[in-house]
């Protein structure tokens, strides 16, 4: 396939996941998408989207709440597969995590991020881990998704801000936001409940 090519694909892509009512087939165009503009070293000024999928999204992902360490990691993991930027905003010690980028894009990281949620609480209930060995469990968990997601994606990119697309960057850029990427982060105590965490994610992704 010539580049040529490769970016009329790629711009279907974008726009198939732009306007997709099924989120899985929006995640899996949006996933090729970023396959092939790695592969023929597309960037986003070569592809010509149309003004409303250029449009920046704010997606709140956890509301107002004492939002544990786990939850930003996640938020930070998804949001860098998805071509997205994640923060936070506190208040009176409480915080609310957002991840923002094209509309497309970050519908889809939402949707991840609640179904991610979802699997993780069901293997939970399984587990009847006390504190300690449940944030192991969590924390292996997180890290499966983490691994299944770089499987998918560019996982090559030198910084979060080469991936971002043109309009993101420049919203981030705007709120004055610092650039930072997502990473492993491994058992703290038990490697069997943060194992049994990591194998668990293939039940689901």
């Amino acid at each position: 396939m010539n580049r040529e090519r490769a970016i009329e694909i790629v711009q279907k892509c974008i726009a198939l996941s732009g306007n997709n009512p099924s989120i899985e087939e929006a995640k899996t165009a949006i996933l090729m998408a970023q396959r092939l503009m790695a592969e023929h070293n597309i960037s986003d000024n070569d592809i010509e989207v149309s003004n409303e999928q250029k449009e920046v999204a704010h997606n709140v992902v956890v509301d107002w709440g004492r939002n544990p360490l786990w939850k930003r990691i996640l938020a930070s993991i998804i949001a860098e597969s998805f071509r997205c930027f994640w923060y936070v905003r506190s208040d009176n010690g409480k915080t609310q995590i957002i991840i923002m980028g094209l509309v497309a894009d970050a519908e889809i990281a939402r949707e991840l991020y609640s179904f991610a949620i979802q699997c993780l609480a069901k293997e939970l209930a399984k587990h009847k881990y006390n504190s300690s060995l449940k944030n192991d469990f969590i924390y292996g968990f997180i890290d499966g998704i983490r691994l299944k997601l770089s499987q998918q994606t560019d996982s090559n990119a030198n910084t979060l801000s080469l991936g971002l697309p043109v309009e993101v960057r420049k919203e981030v850029d705007r709120l004055g936001f610092v650039y930072t990427t997502s990473r492993g982060v491994g058992s703290n105590d038990d490697k069997t409940a943060y194992n049994i965490g990591l194998q668990q994610v293939e039940n689901y992704f």
